[in-house]
This record gives C-alpha cells, sequence and structure tokens, in this order.
C-alpha cells in the first residue's frame, strides 16, 4: 500500500509530478490511498482518481499551522497503518520546520514504515534569499540536511532530478547518502502529436508555467521589441502561458486572464501549447540551479522544441535525455534564430525526432523498473 499525503497544494499544482507518481505505484498493482483537500483531489485526472481511496483533510493558509499539520497528520497516519505491511508513505509537499520534527520523531520509531519527503522549490531557500523568512528556512534546511547525513532513519528525503541533487550536495559541501535522487520518468498520457504538427503562417513563441522574475520571464519583452512589426504583421505571435507573478509584458504578448484562478485550467494549458510551434525559457544558474524544472518535460509531452538562454540544467537535460531545440549564450542569438525561423519555418521539422527519443528515453512507462527499485521497502 501507498499512502499519498498532498496537506497544502492547490488544485493542479505539481499534477504532472504527481500523476507520474500514481502512474508508478498503480502500474505494480499498489493500492493507493490519497489525502487532500477535496478540490486538489478533483483537480487529479479522472483516469486516476477512479482508481485510488481519497481522505479529505482540511487545508489553511496560515504557514504555522501548515507546519503543524504535516507533522500532526503524517505522525496519525504513521500510527494508523503501523501494523500494515508493505505500507509506504509518500509526502508529497511539506515544510522544513515540519520536516525537522518529523526527522526526530523518526529516530525513536520502532515499527519503520518509510516516509519519503519529496523536496521541491524551497531547496532554492539555501542559495537564493530575498527575506528573512528565506535565510532562516534555509539555515533550517541546512541543519536538517546534515542531521541527516548522520543519522538514517525511515524518513527519507527525495529529490526528482539527479542535477539537483549534485547542486545541493554542492552547496552544502558534503555528501548525502541517505537520499534518494532520481530523474523522475513521467508520465505523459496521450497528449503528445505523433504526426507532423500543421503549420500556420503565423509562427507563435510561448512561455509554459508560473512568469517570474526568477525566471527572467520579462525577457520576453525583449523578443517583442525585436519583433513589433512582424507582430503586427501576424507573422509572429507572441503567448504567456501560465499564471503571470507581477510581470509587466508589452502590450502585444497574448497574456491570459485567469481572472481568481491561481493556475490556468489544465484543457485551455494544453491547447494553448499545442498551438504554439516553440516554447521559451529565459532561466539562469543562480536564480533557479536547485529547483527541478518540468518545463523539459512538457516540451516533451506536447512535441513542442523549446529555445531557451542556456544553463546547466538545459545543458544536462539536452545531454542526458535529448537536445529537443536550442539553447543560446545570449538574447541576440535566440532572435537571429528566431529570424531564421520566420524565413523558413519549415526548420522546426529537425527537432520532432530527437523530442520522440527524449520520450522514450523518459517515460516511466518505459522505465517502470528504474523507478519501482527507488522506493523498494528494506
Amino acid at each position: 500500500m501507498t499512502i499519498f499525503i498532498e496537506p497544502f497544494r492547490k488544485p493542479n499544482e505539481h499534477m504532472t509530478f504527481l500523476v507520474s507518481l500514481l502512474y508508478g505505484e498503480l502500474a505494480q498493482n499498489k493500492k493507493v490511498v490519497f489525502f487532500s483537500s477535496i478540490d486538489y483531489y478533483n483537480s487529479i485526472p479522472e483516469e486516476f482518481r477512479n482508481k485510488i481511496e481519497f481522505k479529505e483533510i482540511s487545508t489553511s493558509n496560515s504557514s504555522l499551522h501548515i507546519i503543524f499539520k504535516i507533522v500532526k497528520l503524517t505522525i496519525s497516519i504513521l500510527n494508523t497503518y503501523k501494523n500494515e505491511s508493505g505500507v509506504k508513505v509518500f509526502l508529497l509537499s511539506s515544510r522544513s520546520y515540519s520536516n525537522i520534527f518529523l526527522k526526530i520523531h523518526s529516530l525513536f520509531l520502532i515499527k519503520r514504515v518509510p516516509v519519503f519527503a519529496f523536496l521541491h522549490g524551497e531547496l532554492q531557500n539555501l542559495s537564493s534569499k530575498p527575506s528573512l523568512s528565506h535565510k532562516l528556512d534555509g539555515i533550517a534546511q541546512m541543519m536538517l540536511y546534515k542531521f541527516d547525513s548522520v543519522f538514517k532513519t525511515n524518513l527519507k528525503f527525495v529529490i526528482i532530478s539527479d542535477f539537483v541533487y549534485k547542486k545541493l550536495c554542492a552547496r552544502l559541501n558534503s555528501e548525502l547518502p541517505h537520499f534518494i535522487s532520481m530523474d523522475l520518468p513521467y508520465y505523459y498520457g496521450q497528449e503528445s502529436c505523433q504526426g507532423s504538427p500543421e503549420m500556420y503562417s503565423t509562427l507563435t513563441i510561448s512561455t509554459v508555467g508560473v512568469n517570474s522574475l526568477n525566471k527572467n520571464s520579462h525577457y520576453l519583452n525583449f523578443i517583442a521589441d525585436t519583433f513589433s512589426k512582424e507582430i503586427i504583421n501576424e507573422q509572429l505571435k507572441l503567448c504567456i502561458i501560465g499564471r503571470n507573478e507581477n510581470i509587466k509584458f508589452n502590450k502585444l504578448i497574448d497574456v491570459p486572464d485567469l481572472g481568481a484562478h491561481h493556475l490556468m485550467d489544465p484543457e485551455a494549458y494544453s491547447n494553448r501549447i499545442l498551438q504554439s510551434d516553440l516554447l521559451v525559457f529565459f532561466n539562469e544558474d543562480d536564480k533557479y540551479n536547485l529547483i527541478s524544472s518540468g518545463s523539459y518535460f512538457d516540451c516533451i509531452k506536447f512535441r513542442k522544441p523549446m529555445i531557451a538562454l542556456k544553463n546547466t540544467q538545459w545543458e544536462y537535460n539536452f545531454q542526458k535525455f535529448g537536445a529537443i531545440g536550442k539553447l543560446f549564450d545570449s538574447m541576440d542569438e535566440m532572435n537571429e534564430f528566431i529570424k531564421g525561423i520566420l524565413d523558413n519555418k519549415k526548420l522546426i521539422v529537425s527537432y520532432y525526432e530527437k523530442l520522440d527519443q527524449a520520450r522514450n528515453n523518459t517515460d516511466i512507462v518505459f522505465n517502470l523498473q528504474k523507478y519501482s527499485e527507488k522506493f523498494q521497502l528494506k
């Protein structure tokens, strides 16, 4: 049995990551019990909801309440299922302070039910410190991971990127022997296009995911400024796909109105990607080197080549899984490439074979054994 706990995420957050884990467990004929809010549960694709047992938990916007809620809920679940054999717990989201409590608690457990705590964007607090709360969180994490390297317990931290794991070890200047790291195989489903995409006269370039200063999403304005004539003449279209975190975009850029919604509706998100020709990224190492970006896998899922400013994470992905687009040293280089595509849009076709190869390399359907070995009960 595998117990999933999602204590605070909003509907559709980290959904690609979640459905990959769900597929990995269900494909091994594991019973899955899922603890979350009703809103989050309802955002899970129906094909998975129909196969799991749901347990509703309350939500809160208070950071302090979330910390204690994670601890209380996790310990309660461990006590409830401690006498059942073959049980493991996936703590999908957590807080560093709650993980400290859980790590200390795990030292005294007699019945060792494995808890796998997945680490996400919080790791960036170890290097990027824009506020006092982030600084304190980074210090707490550093102490916790050093502590974890000494004491092996049933609580295991999981990083879903070997690249991020290596960066974290370098940041801490030490190995993390009890961590689990893996390039998580993704569940792509049936959404990718296997035929040649239809070539429209307008070239559409889009960002995907959350648009923020950390991702340099405002660099899209540089492309809009360079190609304003082409945009007005409908030779080029620039789009935002996802949430915008206070970036002021050029009026020539198509920015969706999400209203009161935290994230774009999954169907609208998919449709806008499918209507794009290229997906564009501007991430830099110093702002985004401890976060595993799922955007590379969105490109594969929807069979869309990427263009991006060069950084070590993209270089790692290109080398290990496939060069599914082109990386640039500067915005000037990227703009020159876009000019070439505007003159001959069929140049994009050369990347489709790489996208298909990368899909085979990263699809959990073909890599189930590699996935299951990471979470074997010992």
